[in-house]
């Protein structure tokens, strides 16, 4: 086919038209455009969501999507999710072409080895926020999340922790499951190694760190610290985040067929089949399927032994950034 085609006579305007579209789509985008002014880089489960909703309030602030995370520069993790073109990449940024700053959030940067390297090679001088919490809850969180978006098929912590070294190998990953990286929950958690990466490339007056606690409990005056922080006007954020309540799956199975047809599914999203599959499982999977739960206690047991295991990194976070998260 290829050849058939090289060989047919096209007029010279024709082939002008497709030199140019063909350079079009392969340029990187202008300076100007590759703009990213502040990252919110994780941790998963401590509140990013919310203080990216609260951020994208303000008429300064050009964010995607509060619940997108586009993941371009965590290279050495891979979901189909995550965005490897940069044209791609920095338009989702302007939301607000006209806005002062323009940024993203990817909770798993703050894990990654390769986004911190990656980011101040291409953007030195960004400002970088972190909201973190008691490691021992986001581990907790973190492994119900997974189970809610199908990628955990363990519905036991302690099962699921157990099978991580397995996980790191390739196996004991779940039928479908679109990021196993995710089931790595401790590796995430340990959050004073990952900051003490970051300060290796950023210094600290451009990193701020953000307690969960206290943007639930006081979030004007964090909202506050945190305009400061990025240069801009003064803002009241009236609009008032709600939080989401605690939901837990019906029906594992169904859940886990949803996120089969989801995943195999994906090469046609953007198809009248792929929309109306999406619909199908925002339908059965977030309105049927889910079911509004108490949040169940944590065993005492693994909680005990999580203590134990994230003490180092608490007392390292405490001091590198002074915040105690305990």
């Amino acid at each position: 086919m290829p050849q058939r085609f090289a060989q047919r006579k096209l007029p010279n305007s024709m082939r002008s038209s497709i030199v140019r579209l063909l350079v079009v789509t392969d340029v990187e985008p202008s300076s100007d455009i590759r703009r990213l002014d502040f990252v919110i880089i994780g941790a998963p489960k401590c509140g990013t969501t919310a203080l990216a909703q609260y951020l994208s309030l303000h008429p300064e602030v050009s964010l995607p999507d509060p619940y997108y995370e586009p993941g371009f520069f965590c290279t050495d993790f891979s979901s189909p999710s995550f965005v490897r073109n940069p044209a791609t990449y920095y338009r989702q940024l302007r939301t607000k072409p006209n806005a002062k700053v323009f940024g993203e959030k990817t909770v798993w940067y703050l894990s990654s080895h390769d986004a911190p390297q990656r980011i101040h090679e291409n953007h030195p001088d960004v400002k970088v926020i972190v909201c973190l919490r008691d490691p021992v809850d986001a581990v907790y969180s973190m492994h119900r999340q997974q189970l809610l978006e199908g990628n955990e098929a363990c519905k036991s912590l302690g099962r699921a922790l157990d099978l991580e070294w397995k996980r790191r190998l390739g196996k004991a990953i779940p039928l479908g499951c679109s990021f196993a990286a995710g089931l790595q929950y401790r590796y995430h958690a340990r959050f004073g190694t990952h900051l003490a990466r970051w300060l290796t490339y950023f210094p600290k007056g451009r990193v701020m760190v953000i307690r969960r606690e206290d943007l639930q409990a006081n979030p004007r005056q964090t909202l506050t610290r945190l305009t400061k922080f990025l240069g801009l006007s003064s803002f009241d954020f009236v609009s008032p985040v709600t939080r989401r309540k605690n939901v837990e799956v019906r029906s594992q199975l169904l859940n886990r067929a949803l996120t089969l047809a989801s995943t195999y599914a994906r090469p046609y999203r953007n198809t009248g089949v792929g929309k109306v599959l999406r619909t199908v499982k925002n339908i059965v999977g977030s309105r049927l399927n889910l079911s509004e739960r108490p949040r169940p206690e944590l065993g005492s047991a693994l909680q005990r032994a999580l203590r134990e295991e994230f003490l180092m990194e608490c007392e390292l976070i405490e001091r590198l950034v002074g915040v105690s998260l305990t």
